[in-house]
């Protein structure tokens, strides 16, 4: 499922009874949030990847994923499940947590 497929499931335009540009600013504010965490797990990957110096292949099995969800979410368009970032977490060494802003 792509950000789209889960900005529409978020956003459901019934459920909205503000105006049309009251929806599309709620939008673009969920797609902002969804793309930047999309972005924040894409960077952890490189990062981890450049202090373990593991290869795609080794980071990839690490995660369990497949090489094509592997390769949108190291380019930033996947979508990361909390397990995905539970793995990034504990290979690291680092604590995952949500920062609000």
């Amino acid at each position: 499922m792509g950000v789209l497929d889960t900005l529409n499931n978020i956003m459901d335009e019934q459920s909205i009874k503000e105006s049309d540009a009251q929806f599309e600013e709620e939008r673009k504010a969920i797609e902002a949030s969804l793309v930047g965490m999309q972005s924040s797990v894409a960077d952890e990957i490189i990062k981890i990847m450049a202090e373990k110096h593991l290869g795609v292949n080794e980071m990839r099995k690490l995660l369990d994923v497949s090489p094509t969800t592997f390769n949108k979410l190291k380019k930033g368009t996947g979508n990361p499940t909390i397990e995905i970032i539970s793995l990034l977490s504990k290979i690291s060494g680092r604590k995952a947590r949500i920062v609000w802003s």
